[in-house]
């Protein structure tokens, strides 16, 4: 069996699945919070804020989970790349957490009848949404782009595939700092097309780490010097 594989698939399922869940949260929730009155707009569907507010938990879960994944193999090459993927995908995870309670507590005021209190309250939870989930977008980038590099490095995936993921993170994090300082909407045009190649990039990896795995030889130490670890030895 290849080295890691099992870490491999992992890897390549949660990509799958942090991308498939992402999608479907903003499915769930975005239509209602970008209504013009979008406090009434959940209190007639707040099920489905609340099934958003799950689906994003589960998509912070995934996102963590993918760093995590891809550390044993990455830490043999670059140890110090591999530790910083995990702790800021890890925040991305928590900010999205945290975003998900947003959502959570949105459907709570919702629910109000002193509409002019709540709108207020509203207005500073959906801001608080929206700014932990645009920071968990600039650490995962971030973070990506720390894994990325580390695969360039040791091409435990072909190059031209993490410097493709190396060079869509770059533009993410633009795009995402774009919005931050408010020269770009959240989910314009622009933005979506800019984040498109991360999003065939991650794609093709996660079927690249299910089918082929990790492009490694494992290894064992004997007195100070590395030696390959035969099939029969191991």
């Amino acid at each position: 069996m290849r080295p890691y594989l099992v870490n491999a698939r992992v890897a390549g399922a949660l990509f799958i699945a942090a991308t498939a869940l992402s999608l479907i949260n903003s499915a769930l929730i975005r239509p209602l919070l970008a209504a013009p009155d979008y406090l009434t707009a959940i209190s007639l569907d707040p099920g489905r804020v609340t099934a958003g507010a799950f689906v994003q938990v589960l998509t912070g879960l995934s996102c963590a989970g993918i760093a995590v994944a891809l550390y044993p193999a990455l830490r043999r090459h670059a140890e110090a790349l591999s530790v910083g993927a995990v702790a800021l995908r890890t925040v991305e995870g928590l900010l999205y957490i945290v975003s998900a309670l947003g959502a959570l507590l949105l459907v709570a005021i919702a629910q109000r009848p002193d509409r002019s209190a709540a709108a207020l309250a509203g207005d500073l939870l959906l801001t608080l949404r929206d700014s932990a989930s645009l920071i968990g977008i600039i650490a995962a980038y971030i973070g990506c782009s720390l894994y990325y590099l580390a695969m360039a490095l040791s091409r435990v995936v072909p190059r031209w595939l993490a410097l493709w993921g190396l060079a869509s993170t770059t533009l993410g994090v633009v795009a995402a700092v774009g919005v931050f300082c408010g020269a770009i909407t959240l989910l314009s045009p622009i933005q979506i097309v800019v984040n498109l190649p991360i999003f065939l990039n991650e794609l093709v990896l996660a079927g690249w780490l299910l089918v082929k795995g990790f492009a490694i030889a494992p290894t064992t130490t004997t007195q100070g010097t590395q030696q390959p670890v035969t099939a029969a030895s191991r």
